[in-house]
């Protein structure tokens, strides 16, 4: 999952450094994850690309951060950005729901797939005006049973 990770943020830092913006690392995680590794930097993706658009132009952080617990793995990707309000928590995760002037609403539908199909499940907490937490959790060997359909 580091690996992970990693890959994912030199992917993002060309987008984050166009912006001003601060990506932090924190990878902690000291088990092995049988993980679909492409599939979930897609979502961690997702949600750095997400944190920096919450973020001012030049001003704030996104940080990444993995752990295992009790043999699970734990990916949080926090912003210090706007955050969500209250009463559109729940509908982040629709299909085509955006709070974007740019974007199709799939991103974090598409997310919630990939975490599903890893038997994880993911949580956001959010405070508006300091940020949002992103955070999925992932059971060991669970990328042996992945099965995504088109």
């Amino acid at each position: 999952p580091n690996d992970m990770v990693e890959r994912s943020v030199l992917i993002v830092a060309p987008i984050a450094d166009e912006k001003g913006v601060t990506i932090e690392t924190k990878l902690n995680c000291t088990e092995e994850f049988n993980i679909d590794f492409e599939k979930c930097q897609q979502f961690v993706i997702n949600f750095m690309i997400n944190g920096i658009d919450a973020l001012e132009t030049g001003k704030g952080k996104v940080t990444v951060e993995t752990e295992s617990i009790d043999g699970e793995l734990h990916i949080r990707v926090s912003d210090n950005g706007h955050g969500i309000p209250p009463n559109e928590i729940e509908k982040v995760f629709e299909p085509f729901y955006t709070s974007k002037k740019q974007g199709t609403g799939l991103g974090l539908a598409i997310s919630k797939r990939i975490v599903e199909a890893h038997h994880g499940r993911i949580a956001v907490c959010s405070e508006q005006g300091k940020g949002s937490t992103f955070t999925v959790v992932i059971p060991k060997n669970a990328g042996e049973k992945v099965k995504m359909s088109a």
